[in-house]
């Protein structure tokens, strides 16, 4: 005869197991013979859909066709269910599909449990479609992050190969434009009191340097001389919200600017200015790629104004030791030319 205690025990179990069950904040399913037998509220909000829409329906028909490695949602089921049997419970990711068709990312946990001569699978689901992008934003951005540091050091490569100031003020503005996908990019130098614009891209960029661009470095609304006065970069990604920007007719597209100085330790050499057609187009990941930039930038300036005075230095040299050699010759000449009397009498003679 069956033990009174014994049923009320078990009735008092399965009643929590049930309270347990319902209460899950994740998705929990019953699953038997390849079929969905019980759900809680969570799967139905999961799926989207009815109790009776879920209830009969296996797993795989909420399920993405193909999942993450490109295998049939099916074949991959069977596999993880068929573990399940062997005694190994799994957990993994699944691309699984609600009942109005979108498709969302799922941790799955699956494991069996006996019920008398029954084998049931319990199955928990979290939506992590959140997470799953998060994890993808950051590895792009580390891509992302990667492809620009490489393309930097190329970058300053080929500047720092620049034979002259002036080749190497161009390929700084193309390079930084072109590898970077920027709308405008050009280059200032601190000449005393003025930035000069040494050059600048596109149709906008000629059109400046044939004009003698400057800035007067006292000058209150412009980014590039706010930089150079205080040897900081200045990021805005919404230039109409600065009211220290300076619009500039030729480039009427500008939506974000940022300005950074190109200097050697303390010594401000001049400014890099790029900008962007874009709202919100630059950002603190361009300042620090270009702040490394501008480093080597004012090396290479550096490196080619001291061999213009080298080349400087020794042309005038070269010129001095000519007038002094030609000053020799005449000596040499003076010095071998006869003495008047004798001149006298060969002329007389």
């Amino acid at each position: 005869m069956a033990n009174p205690k014994s049923k009320t025990g078990n009735r008092k179990s399965k009643d929590l197991y049930r309270l347990l069950f319902e209460a899950a904040s994740e998705a929990m399913l019953v699953v038997e013979a390849g079929q969905v037998a019980e759900s809680n509220a969570s799967a139905l909000t999961l799926f989207g859909c009815k109790r009776k829409e879920l209830l009969g329906q296996t797993l795989v028909a909420f399920a993405s066709p193909d999942q993450l490695d490109d295998r049939a949602s099916a074949e991959a089921w069977s596999e993880k269910v068929e573990a399940v049997l062997a005694g190994e419970p799994q957990q993994f990711e699944w691309l699984a599909q609600r009942l109005n068709g979108q498709t969302f990312y799922a941790e799955v946990r699956l494991q069996a449990v006996e019920m008398g001569d029954r084998t049931l699978l319990q199955v928990s689901m979290q939506d992590i479609t959140g997470r799953k992008q998060l994890e993808r934003q950051i590895q792009e951005s580390l891509e992302r992050r990667s492809r620009q540091v490489q393309t930097s050091t190329e970058v300053a490569q080929e500047i720092a190969a620049a034979p002259a100031l002036d080749e190497l003020f161009r390929r700084v503005v193309d390079l930084v434009q072109t590898r970077f996908d920027y709308y405008h990019a050009h280059v200032y130098t601190l000449e005393e009191e003025n930035l000069v614009m040494q050059e600048g891209t596109g149709e906008a960029g000629r059109q400046m340097k044939k004009a003698g661009h400057q800035i007067a470095l006292t000058t209150e609304q412009s980014l590039v001389a706010r930089v150079a006065r205080s040897g900081q970069p200045v990021l805005v990604p919404d230039v109409s919200q600065e009211p220290g920007w300076l619009p500039n007719p030729l480039l009427p597209e500008t939506k974000a600017e940022l300005a950074l100085p190109v200097k050697l330790g303390d010594e401000i050499l001049g400014v890099l200015d790029v900008q962007s057609d874009t709202l919100g187009g630059l950002s603190e990941e361009d300042q620090l790629l270009l702040a490394g930039l501008c480093g080597q930038i004012a090396v290479a300036i550096d490196s080619r104004r001291a061999e213009a005075e080298r080349k400087q230095a020794e042309a005038a040299l070269a010129k001095r030791v000519s007038e002094l050699n030609c000053l020799n010759a005449v000596g040499r000449e003076i010095a071998e030319t006869p003495p008047v009397p004798e001149l006298l009498q060969w002329v007389t003679e």
